[in-house]
């Protein structure tokens, strides 16, 4: 029986180009399809980022089409392979990548971003802390806050890279956009 599996979500640095592993087993050939994700737009219409890989992208054409051919894969042992997103090297954005062999078909999220984001949940509120790849903190990043059901918060960080929505609980889901960079956390 032939399987393909990836992760949900991964992030990979703006330098350089992205990665993102796949696992399989009794797979010849895998192809993926690539789409470019606003994920402030994505996350206003879910409020949640349970389940962001399974967007349903009918009539929308990838803009980014490339195949694997595993050198292991036919001998029912599970295997990995790290895939290269082929969308130029430094180029931050977000993708759905979209895996497929078969009948089988499974999606990631890949953000190539330098933005970090840390929450810190006090009673209903949460802290949102946004920095840069060095550690500095980032001021103006937009900040969109949900507890999954509805979005409770919106603004951007203060010069402390912080941005505090109250009344959240205790599941937040956040995303952070700042131009073309984008980060999430829960």
């Amino acid at each position: 029986e032939a399987r393909l599996d990836l992760q949900e979500s991964v992030t990979a640095p703006v330098a350089g180009t992205a990665t993102f592993p796949v696992k399989y087993r009794n797979v010849g050939e895998v192809r993926f399809k690539a789409y470019p994700v606003d994920l402030q737009v994505l996350f206003a219409v879910r409020r949640t980022l349970e389940g962001l890989n399974r967007i349903d992208l009918s009539g929308i054409a990838p803009s980014l089409e490339w195949s694997l051919t595993p050198k292991a894969g036919k001998d029912h042992a599970w295997h990995e392979a790290s895939v290269e997103l082929p969308t130029g090297k430094d180029a931050a954005g977000v993708y759905l990548v979209v895996a497929k062999t078969g009948d089988i078909e499974t999606s990631t999220v890949v953000l190539k971003t330098d933005l970090k984001v840390v929450l810190q949940n006090v009673g209903e509120k949460v802290r949102v802390y946004v920095t840069d790849a060095a550690g500095k903190n980032v001021r103006g990043a937009y900040v969109t806050v949900s507890d999954g059901t509805a979005i409770k918060a919106r603004g951007q960080t203060d010069g402390r890279g912080l941005f505090e929505a109250p009344g959240v609980g205790a599941k937040p889901f956040v995303v952070v956009s700042l131009d073309d960079r984008y980060a999430i956390a829960r």
